[in-house]
């Protein structure tokens, strides 16, 4: 498990990046570009889009915002998304194995379906979040808050939860989780 994380790392610290402005990324989009390998996007505005089935794999957007973007099956492989905010986007069957989401804002996002298996999530924050038949396997949610989240179906296999916060989720088997919700 670390270990590919810390090929992964290797990887992006190895290959160029492709710094991009916002218009020029947009315009390369609605040109019919999707695949977006390894671009760096950081802090950008990309807010109520629908960028959905883009290939964004190992993509730097770091502290960019994303709320309210429709990102339905894109891959995000290994995609550095670190304090990005994603408040109410749509990341049904997104791919972000592999992917950093520390510190990210998931309020209200909907996960449904999506793989994000030995991904990092420290102090993410899933609050209200849909992550229905989500696949969080290997994945290292220490401090995420998962507050009113729904996480019915999810696979939680072998993930580190120390911290995490579930007051008032649905967990994996329907159950909602009651009490002071740190894990």
């Amino acid at each position: 498990m670390f270990e590919s994380a810390i090929n992964s790392s290797r990887r992006n610290q190895n290959e160029e990046v492709l710094r991009m402005d916002v218009h020029e990324f947009l315009q390369e989009y609605n040109q019919g570009r999707r695949d977006f390998h390894a671009v760096d996007l950081a802090t950008v505005n990309l807010t109520g889009l629908d960028l959905s089935e883009i290939d964004l794999t190992e993509a730097n957007l770091s502290k960019a915002d994303l709320s309210g973007t429709n990102l339905r099956k894109a891959i995000l492989q290994s995609t550095n998304l670190t304090q990005a905010k994603l408040l109410s986007s749509d990341l049904t069957q997104a791919n972000l194995n592999e992917a950093n989401l520390n510190d990210a804002k998931l309020s209200k996002a909907c996960l449904r379906g999506a793989w994000i298996r030995n991904a990092y999530l420290l102090g993410a924050n899933f609050t209200e979040a849909s992550l229905v038949q989500a696949d969080l396997s290997y994945s290292n949610l220490s401090y995420a808050n998962f507050r009113y989240a729904d996480l019915y179906l999810a696979t939680l296999y072998a993930v580190n939860l120390r911290g995490a916060i579930f007051q008032d989720a649905v967990m994996p088997n329907g159950d909602v989780f009651r009490g002071e919700g740190k894990r």
